[in-house]
């Protein structure tokens, strides 16, 4: 009887043995983080990539809490937008795998953004801790935003393009809108005796001067012309001279570069009641105003 006793505990120990061998193969090949946590919030173990994410080793990690392990003092810690610990009760009040998105601060003081799995270890129907994987998602955050940001701006100047434009308007809340219209004169002859690159160039300094005057607008590109687009407590303001300020400071940054001596600017500004189809209508009135300006 002891005999059996014996080997059966033997059997039970290479078992456990082998199931945590199996364990820590498995979560040290991951190059997710992985940890154990007890319900106290203290790391019971986690894995290899963890340990790179943090720069310490296994031993400096176990028995430690989520503000030892990532070194955030719990002031900074409540003061940041952190949610790491509140996660984990989260999961406790729902008894199921969790899906979070979390940020972090790794040991080379960069912020990461991670995609976090995070679930309840249970001992019958009782919580003993929890077990979280996260992904870091920094880059693929990065790229969505960068396509996003390419998708809704003009790639040459960054001035936002026509679908950002319709997006505006679409969930534009406002009674009075104000469009100024504006085309570079002589845009033409740059090009065909200077270049495109010229032209480029040209496009993207008159892009950074409506930067800097109209930081407060919604500032577009329209092929070679530009619309500025003022809503809300804008409209109020000294619009033509803003634009007069434009247009002066348009010819002491070219008058400098023989090559863009021939250019000038002409605007129009069209302003109204917002209501449906109105915006097109703004646009026509100072469409038509612009061209009575170049020719003029």
């Amino acid at each position: 009887f002891h005999f059996a006793n014996l080997l059966t505990r033997i059997a039970e120990r290479k078992r456990a043995w082998l199931l945590g061998n199996w364990l820590q193969t498995t979560i040290n090949t991951l190059p997710d983080m992985v940890w154990f946590k007890d319900l106290k919030g203290i790391h019971l173990d986690v894995n290899d990539a963890f340990c790179t994410a943090v720069a310490k080793e296994k031993a400096d990690v176990r028995g430690r809490d989520h503000y030892d392990i990532w070194d955030i003092p719990k002031e900074v810690y409540e003061a940041s937008d952190y949610v790491c610990v509140e996660t984990e009760d989260e999961v406790l009040a729902a008894r199921a795998t969790c899906l979070f998105d979390e940020e972090v601060m790794k040991a080379d003081g960069r912020l990461s953004k991670l995609k976090t799995y995070k679930t309840p270890i249970f001992d019958g129907d009782t919580i003993i801790g929890t077990v979280g994987i996260a992904r870091d998602v920094t880059k693929e955050y990065e790229y969505q935003q960068n396509i996003v940001y390419m998708a809704l701006h003009d790639q040459l100047t960054g001035l936002a393009n026509r679908r950002q434009l319709d997006e505006f308007l679409s969930k534009l809340e406002t009674n009075e809108m104000v469009v100024a219209y504006l085309d570079l004169d002589h845009f033409k002859s740059v090009n065909d005796t200077y270049g495109h690159l010229a032209g480029d160039e040209a496009l993207v300094r008159t892009s950074e001067l409506i930067k800097k005057h109209f930081p407060d607008t919604l500032n577009v590109r329209i092929g070679g012309e530009f619309l500025i687009v003022f809503t809300d407590g804008v409209v109020s303001e000294d619009i033509p001279g803003r634009m007069q300020d434009f247009i002066d400071d348009f010819f002491e940054a070219f008058k400098e570069d023989k090559r863009f001596g021939v250019l000038s600017v002409s605007a129009d500004i069209a302003e109204g009641k917002v209501g449906h189809g109105s915006f097109d209508l703004l646009l026509q009135k100072a469409g038509e105003g612009l061209y009575e300006a170049k020719e003029a």
